[in-house]
């Protein structure tokens, strides 16, 4: 009886230690993100029973959707010409737009056999 005990002991004590081993390791990956993508956000404070405040990563401005959003209007703007007011040369001026988006086209991913 005292053996089975032993072993369940011994179980758990290494059951623990995997654990706070994959633990130690996300916190490891989380902060080498933290570090080279983004801004760290500390939220909560160390409480009486010993708890570590929790870490987060906010990702950088030109990962987020308004980041992106602002950067693909700004080049449209850089990269567009005014819009003619004559209206004879409205259909050119869409036709040129038209062969820019065909220029600067992201190419799809698909399968191999495209």
């Amino acid at each position: 009886m005292e053996r089975l005990d032993r072993e369940k002991a011994a179980e758990m004590e290494k059951m623990r230690l995997e654990m706070e081993h994959e633990l130690k390791l996300r916190q490891l990956q989380t902060s080498k993100a933290c570090s080279d993508d983004g801004e760290e956000v500390i939220e909560g404070e160390a409480g009486e029973d010993g708890e570590r405040p929790v870490r987060a990563c906010t990702p950088r401005w030109e990962e987020t959707l308004a980041g992106r959003t602002k950067r693909f209007g700004d080049t449209l703007r850089h990269v567009l010409s005014k819009m003619p007011t004559d209206v004879g040369q409205v259909p050119q001026y869409f036709e040129n737009i038209e062969h820019l988006f065909d220029i600067y086209e992201v190419p799809a991913i698909c399968d191999p056999n495209c």
